[in-house]
């Protein structure tokens, strides 16, 4: 019989054995190496060491550079930004874009220096409670007395130029307007969705791309009051309307300042680096001053209406597409005789531009108010009202107003 062979192998053959000793001698040694490899050597340990240094320093002075960066263009983007080309550009671009690199340096920079983290904070807050905080609208009407929605009536206006399968007669039953302003309307009265028959207004007026439909009537229309010249052409921007509502005699501005399109194109190749640098030298200074010149013929052009509706007796209204946001010179040169209606009555930012990207977020597009109503400051803005019905790149907007008296 045979006997059964024994599991120890130091009874097995020497020839058995051998393999096996080997290869857990070769694991031994193996692991062995491996563990000394894992100890740095002292120069890659100063190597190492000096990164972890100048890395810190890169974030501090990011850190610094973004705080210091935010609390200029707070105070900056409310002052007068046609004079400089970078603030410019940036106006209209989302008003939250400049506090993007916060969200990535300032959780780093915590971990680095508390102190310049705090500091970078300080700086964010800063241009949020300067320049964000201060265009959102609360929502809140002003006050007015009882019984006074009587004599209330609602201006809507609404840039039509590139806008596709509206529906005006789902928008008319939102926003229940009185007076409608269009920009961009040439040859819009005569489409079978404004006709009399599904858009009641009895009073209608087309002068070249500006159209006005009232319920009230239009006693008089004038000529051109605004016109600037662009590209080597003359462009209106503003009609004056003079109407009776509800026995009170009301004057209507209907705007439309030409579009930025180009000017920012120019920017956004570079030309924008000139509002940095345009300090250095005469020559880029010069530069500079040439190139903000059609931005500050367009602040110039509100600034005439502004003096227009100063020598108006009548209660006044401005609506239009004014193709700059609610900041810079042009625009509180509006504000000194007149008070927005959105900042009155409006809630959240009020965007209405570009309002045709369906598919990118609510809180993403659209990212610029360039739509606006104005109205005299002794009358009170009971509501204000945008809407999107199909595809729109300019939203309308709607406001009630109530004659004070």
């Amino acid at each position: 019989m045979n006997e059964p062979s024994s599991t120890d192998p130091l009874d097995q053959p020497l020839r058995t054995r051998t393999p096996a000793l080997f290869r857990r001698n070769h694991r031994r040694r193996s692991s062995r190496r491996r563990g000394h490899s894992q100890l740095r050597s002292p120069r890659e340990l100063v190597t190492i060491f000096s990164a972890f240094i100048w890395l810190k320093r890169l974030f501090i002075m990011a850190g610094l550079f973004i705080g210091a960066a935010l609390v200029w263009l707070g105070l900056c983007l409310e002052i007068d930004t046609e004079h400089n080309l970078f603030l410019t550009t940036l106006s209209y671009l989302p008003i939250w874009l400049p506090l993007l690199p916060v969200l990535f340096v300032l959780p780093i920079l915590l971990f680095f220096s508390r102190l310049h983290a705090s500091i970078l904070a300080l700086g964010a807050a800063c241009y949020f409670f300067m320049h964000v905080l201060t265009h959102y609208g609360s929502g809140q009407a002003t006050p007015t007395a009882p019984l006074t929605a009587l004599n209330n009536f609602r201006v809507m206006s609404f840039n039509v130029g590139q806008s596709h399968h509206v529906d005006f007669v789902r928008l008319l039953e939102e926003m229940k307007p009185d007076i409608i302003l269009l920009q961009e309307a040439r040859g819009w009265l005569k489409r079978k969705d404004l006709s009399p028959e599904l858009v009641p207004f009895a009073f209608r007026e087309e002068k070249g791309e500006f159209a006005i439909l009232s319920k009230h009537p239009l006693q008089e229309s004038g000529p051109p009051v605004v016109s600037m010249t662009v590209n080597g052409r003359e462009k209106t921007c503003a009609y004056r309307h003079r109407m009776l509502v509800f026995g009170r005699r009301v004057t209507v501005f209907n705007v439309h300042m030409p579009s930025p399109r180009d000017l920012l194109k120019w920017n956004a190749g570079g030309a924008c680096m000139l509002g940095l640098i345009h300090w250095t030298s005469p020559g880029i200074s010069d530069l500079h001053q040439q190139r903000t010149l059609p931005w500050r013929d367009r602040a110039y052009a509100l600034g005439q209406i502004a003096s227009l509706v100063e020598h108006e007796p009548n209660l006044v209204v401005v609506g239009g597409d004014l193709n700059c946001p609610p900041w810079g010179g042009g625009y509180r040169a509006l504000c000194r005789s007149l008070k927005d209606c959105f900042a009155e009555a409006g809630h959240g930012f009020g965007t209405t531009f570009p309002g045709d990207f369906a598919w990118l977020p609510d809180f993403i597009s659209p990212w610029v108010r360039l739509d606006h109503l104005l109205v005299s400051k002794d009358a009170h803005v009971q509501e204000w009202r945008q809407m999107r019905s199909g595809q729109m790149q300019h939203l309308p907007v709607c406001a009630e107003i109530h004659p004070q008296g």
